[in-house]
């Protein structure tokens, strides 16, 4: 396994679903710059990793590391 940024995990299971920015922001109930700065490198909460995992249907260490 090799580590590498969460925001890059974040965005490319976003991408692979054809969720917008907005539309994960809006499923994990922040706002899209929220979620625009977890993907340029911001750490989101443990609370917001669960949410982010659920609203992307993947597991959460999958958004920590990747296989």
């Amino acid at each position: 396994m090799s580590k590498i940024a969460t925001g890059d995990l974040i965005r490319a299971a976003r991408k692979k679903r054809d969720l917008s920015v907005a539309e994960l922001a809006d499923k994990v109930g922040v706002t899209r710059q929220a979620a625009a700065l977890w993907e340029a490198g911001a750490e989101p909460t443990v609370k917001n990793l669960q949410a982010i995992a659920e609203a992307l249907d993947v597991p959460l260490i999958s958004l920590l590391v990747k296989p």
